[in-house]
């Protein structure tokens, strides 16, 4: 099986949070933790300021480097290159976190453990799609097979 992942085509998001939203809305997290954050960039062109949007999250990175940092085994490659997570090996110790290159995990207080995008994977094992996906009014965020993502990735 090939590898899937979320990507974004940045140039057509409105900024308007849902897909942020609806995750920390469907996977129940606590103030201060998105799971998926969409940032506000702006660049200066030819003495025009311009303002574009671009939802970040985990990158499902193929040699991902906060599962080979986690030494209790609590992150995982599954089958379809997506990180696992099993919470009751987390040893809260943070070296995931530290491994991470695009600060997507956050620790789970006051309780040992962490907080990371998993891709809906319960989700998509009933052949469902992310729900951040789902609640993009534009369709800027897809998830499908790693070879067209746009985002790279180590």
């Amino acid at each position: 099986m090939r590898q899937v992942g979320l990507y974004t085509e940045w140039e057509i998001c409105t900024g308007c949070n849902a897909c942020q939203i609806a995750c920390k809305d469907a996977h129940d997290l606590p103030l201060g933790v998105n799971l998926l954050k969409v940032r506000c960039r702006e660049t200066r062109e030819n003495g025009q300021i311009t303002v574009r949007f671009q939802p970040e999250t985990c990158r499902q990175c193929r040699n991902a480097p906060c599962a080979r940092a986690c030494l209790a085994g609590a992150l995982f490659f599954r089958a379809d290159g997506t990180v696992g997570y099993r919470r009751e090996l987390c040893s809260g110790c943070g070296s995931c976190r530290s491994a991470c290159p695009f600060g997507q995990i956050y620790p789970a207080r006051p309780q040992s453990g962490i907080y990371r995008c998993d891709g809906c994977y319960e989700r998509r094992k009933r052949g469902e799609e992310p729900v951040c996906v789902l609640a993009c009014p534009v369709n800027c965020l897809r998830f499908g097979a790693r070879d067209e993502r746009e985002e790279a990735c180590p």
